[in-house]
């Protein structure tokens, strides 16, 4: 929780210190006031007691942000992924709209995520509440069912969240997994497993046998970035193509070329022949991605302006909005019961789960661990390499003890790249 109160802080003292961009907030943005009216009911002191940063190291990091000419704001893709990770991405947007540091080059927020082309998914439209461009379903329709030659519901997609519950209640009977591992990759996986084993089908397409597609009743082998053409939209938005080094192994076939031929086994056939047929409707229906074709992209590709109409609105033409704010305290834990802190991170010799099938970092780092500081352990008992049992009100997990100086004192730290252990 402490990332979003940070930035809670940040966006106080800019305000306090007038170092905000109020020409850009009054021209360009609205619910400004709302927001400013329920920062103003959080303390400045709860935020530096929860945080743990101190007045004045937090004073000058809002004056170097506030008095930037420009400033680019760069977050973890684990912040998103925590607890409260949604509210502190939507102080984060505050803070740039705050700030003025949006639709223009050389400033905005920007996420880095773990595995690549994440920003070129949601420009294809895999969010619930958008079609691809971040366009309203209700305003683009007619375009979209001309130009791909169907209806489209009217009902909105689900969240991760949502598809959870309604495995749970029954609501959603079969689930198609695609390019994803979320029992191991995914927020409070132990519920998500047990929501997975509801479905009646289930679905998973994905290059490796992962957690998820162990549960499935039926895989789909999918091909490597190696094995396939394509193109990639990096945190720049820049579009790159990928060209394929090798075949595909076995039966395994390209994402969209398993798309295609399950429409036409079931009668109804998308048209795609090749990558060049997906870019093409591509560019017939998100507006800036109008007029590219694969030529354009050889060498370092192509960057496409992040927002179709600058610093005067977003992309859906309307005033980029501020998002309501709020703090959230810990929830408390019984400290007999549960007297250290989990640390959960990410190993620097891993990426995600996947690079956990090669040999060469298994040999860096071959397993779950959990680093605990010397005296701790001296305290209970544990001898560098001993096995411990790490639990929490939502689960628990085996791995052996790493003694580390580095750690605090009452702090553990692991992981979360194996998935025997699903911290999350």
């Amino acid at each position: 929780y402490s990332e979003s109160d940070l930035v809670l802080g940040l966006m106080k003292i800019i305000l306090d210190l007038d170092l905000w961009d109020s020409k850009f907030v009054r021209d360009h943005t609205a619910n400004f006031l709302p927001m400013k009216n329920l920062l103003d009911k959080i303390s400045l002191k709860g935020i530096l007691r929860r945080t743990g940063v101190s007045e004045e190291d937090l004073i000058e990091a809002a004056r170097i942000l506030g008095q930037a000419p420009r400033a680019s704001i760069i977050f973890g893709g684990d912040v998103i992924q925590q607890a409260d990770g949604l509210q502190c991405a939507m102080n984060l947007v505050n803070l740039a709209l705050l700030t003025g540091n949006v639709g223009r080059e050389n400033a905005g927020i920007y996420p880095i995520f773990e595995k690549g082309n994440i920003l070129g998914l949601c420009d294809m439209g895999v969010m619930p509440e958008y079609l691809p461009g971040y366009q309203d379903s209700a305003v683009v329709r007619d375009l979209f069912e001309r130009v791909w030659k169907t209806h489209l519901p009217y009902t909105k997609g689900r969240t991760v969240t949502e598809i959870v519950r309604g495995l749970e209640t029954g609501d959603i009977r079969a689930l198609y997994v695609a390019g994803a591992d979320p029992v191991t990759d995914y927020p409070n996986a132990g519920r998500l497993a047990s929501a997975l084993e509801k479905a009646e089908l289930l679905v998973v397409q994905d290059i490796f046998l992962s957690q998820t597609a162990r549960m499935a009743h039926c895989v789909l082998p999918a091909v490597s970035f190696a094995e396939k053409e394509g193109t990639m939209t990096n945190i720049e938005h820049r579009v790159q193509r990928l060209n394929q080094v090798i075949p595909p192994f076995g039966s395994a076939m390209p994402d969209w070329n398993i798309f295609e031929e399950l429409s036409r086994t079931m009668g109804r056939p998308m048209g795609y022949f090749n990558v060049t047929d997906v870019l093409r409707d591509m560019a017939l229906t998100i507006p800036f991605y109008k007029g590219l074709r694969m030529k354009d992209l050889e060498g370092d590709g192509k960057v496409i302006p992040p927002t179709s109409s600058g610093r005067e609105g977003s992309r859906g033409g309307r005033p980029y909005s501020f998002a309501p704010v709020r703090t959230v305290e810990a929830t408390e834990t019984d400290v007999a019961l549960y007297p250290f802190e989990l640390m959960a991170g990410r190993s620097m010799y891993h990426f995600g789960s996947t690079t956990t099938r090669s040999r060469n970092l298994l040999g860096l780092c071959p397993g779950a661990f959990v680093e605990i500081n010397p005296l701790d352990a001296e305290e209970l008992g544990v001898a560098d390499a001993d096995p411990v049992k790490v639990s929490s009100p939502t689960g628990s997990f085996v791995a052996p003890a790493r003694l580390s100086s580095g750690v605090e004192r009452g702090k553990l730290v692991s992981p979360v790249n194996f998935p025997e252990t699903r911290i999350y």
